[in-house]
Formats: structure tokens, C-alpha cells, sequence
């Protein structure tokens, strides 16, 4: 049995406005892909980007499966990142549900 990992860091909050929500994202839009194939990473039709803080205490569980959403009062990292998302299809480390931050 092959295990997937992630390479990158997953584990953040989003740092939205939700009293002005379209201005706390960027959308990016593509053009469909050639092969008609838009479920890779580098066909995906479109991406957001948004601000985020890690959340260091948010990891894997036993079964190497992402642990149960942190507490709004876990510890969020100081610095934000400016972090890609994409459709759940196109990738192979799948969250469905991220934490928020306000600050």
C-alpha cells in the first residue's frame, strides 16, 4: 500500500473578513485544458488565494488521517501566508473545512 504525505505545510486558518468576503480572496481563473482533463493540479480551471496562519498544534492522528478541527483558541503563528487553493478533485491531501482566524 502506497501512503501520501504532504510536502507542504496544510495545517492553517484563514484570515477572513466575512463582513466583506469577496475582497479577503483572490480568484483566479484558467482556460480549459487541452486534454479535457481539469482534475490536476496544473489544469485545475480555477484557484483561490487567500491569507492564513498556521496552526502549529494542528496535526495528524493515529491513523496519519488530519486531526479534528483545532479550537478557536489554539494557537495561531504570528506571521500570515498568502496560501493556494484549490478544488478538492485535483488534489491528493483533501481538507474540507478550514478554521478561521479574524487577527
Amino acid at each position: 500500500m502506497n501512503n501520501i504525505f504532504p510536502k507542504t505545510p496544510w495545517n492553517y486558518a484563514l484570515l477572513l473578513d466575512t463582513d466583506n468576503l469577496p475582497k479577503a480572496y483572490k480568484k483566479t481563473v484558467r482556460n480549459w485544458p487541452k486534454d479535457n482533463f481539469p482534475f490536476t493540479l496544473d489544469a485545475v480551471l480555477f484557484t483561490f488565494t487567500v491569507e492564513a496562519r498556521r496552526i502549529p498544534s494542528w496535526g495528524m492522528d493515529a491513523t496519519g488521517m488530519t486531526d479534528v478541527l483545532p479550537a478557536s483558541t489554539a494557537q495561531r503563528a504570528k506571521e500570515t501566508e498568502a496560501i493556494t487553493l484549490v478544488p478538492m478533485g485535483a488534489a491528493r491531501l483533501r481538507i474540507a473545512a478550514f478554521p478561521c482566524t479574524s487577527e
